[in-house]
């Protein structure tokens, strides 16, 4: 608007003098090329200036607007709006909008802001005011746009997700269940830590993930797979096979560090704490608890007391203690519900949730 302010004031300022120069034709091109509709009224309530975009939006020439009242133009309630808005303007030289809708010349109705300025000359009187209009219509329409865009791009981003999910089921069952109730563990610690609603969309995402690389173990023999976290290699291959999925954005770094601890004795890198993603570290509590405490073919009190307890042994050394306090609050004071089956609230309740 600064910007406006200035241009409107060198053409004023051209006006009031009965000529144009060369700064007035420049600052007149540059209003021209704004995505604005903007006039200048002079003292007398008469257009001096009508720019490009105006005539498009509105749909009256230059020709046929310069040197004509405001209120001999058919647009509505804008008119009606403006002289106030301009007259309370020239009196305080304070900036001022309003939300109007206007009648363009080719019958066209919409809804448009319109904020007025008053242009001072530099002997301290108000000389013009400058109106500049923004075609709101068009902003809600771009704005829905992207909305449409953003939830494509959503749909596509689970859809990615679910493919891989889909592909891990048909090859271990087993190892499919285990990362839902993790990824529906993972975010009711998320809501208890009042995480952002975009940023538990990817924790549910990247837990429902985060033991993709298994898939290379599955057929092999048990003495085949290593235990030792130095050997284990499950970590990198999700990476590995994520990270050029780009769509996905962060969930394949969040996958590679979900097995890592806050003290630096994780796998596959070691790396320490405040390197950890927030999202890695609840999902490393999650994974942690469900793997305890669904580890019989039965879930019961002492397994979950177990969980709990390698939770509190491990805080702030093995898991993030901020996860792990949440953590303990959603199983012991909201009623979490552990099962080797399914959470009572479904895996697709909780995504319909978060669209």
């Amino acid at each position: 608007m600064d910007s406006l302010r200035t241009a409107a004031s060198t053409i004023g300022a051209a006006i009031r003098a009965g000529r144009i120069n060369e700064k007035a034709r420049l600052q007149a091109r540059m209003l021209d090329a704004i995505g604005e509709a903007v006039m200048a009224i002079d003292p007398e309530g008469r257009i001096r200036y009508w720019n490009r975009y105006a005539e498009r939006m509105l749909g009256w020439t230059r020709a046929e607007t310069l040197g004509r009242d405001l209120d001999e133009l058919s647009l509505g309630t804008l008119a009606p709006a403006l002289v106030p808005l301009i007259w309370k303007c020239r009196k305080d030289r304070r900036r001022r909008s309003v939300e109007s809708l206007v009648h363009a010349k080719d019958s066209r109705i919409f809804k448009v802001l319109a904020s007025v300025t008053a242009v001072e000359t530099r002997h301290g009187a108000p000389m013009t005011c400058l109106v500049a209009i923004t075609d709101l219509s068009t902003r809600e329409r771009l704005r829905q746009h992207a909305q449409e865009g953003a939830r494509q791009v959503g749909l596509a981003y689970e859809g990615i997700v679910g493919t891989l999910l889909a592909i891990v089921e048909i090859q271990d069952p087993g190892l499919a269940r285990h990362q839902r109730r993790v990824a529906e563990l993972s975010l009711a610690i998320a809501l208890e830590m009042g995480i952002s609603r975009e940023q538990q969309k990817i924790i549910w995402l990247a837990a429902l993930l985060h033991d993709f690389g298994h898939i290379a173990d599955i057929g092999k023999a048990a003495e085949q797979i290593s235990t030792r976290p130095t050997d284990t290699p499950h970590a990198r291959l999700a990476n590995k096979v994520l990270a050029p999925l780009e769509l996905l954005g962060p969930i394949p770094a969040i996958v590679a560090q979900t097995h890592e601890q806050p003290d630096g004795g994780g796998y596959p890198e070691g790396i320490p704490g405040e390197e950890m993603m927030p999202e890695a570290r609840i999902i490393a509590v999650a994974n942690h608890v469900e793997h305890q405490a669904t580890r019989l073919s039965y879930v019961d009190d002492s397994n979950v007391d177990q969980a709990m307890q390698g939770l509190v042994r491990g805080r702030g050394t093995r898991f993030d203690a901020t996860a792990v306090d949440a953590c303990r609050r959603v199983i012991r004071q909201r009623g979490f519900f552990l099962s080797r089956r399914q959470n009572p609230e479904s895996t697709a309740a909780q995504q319909s949730r978060l669209r």
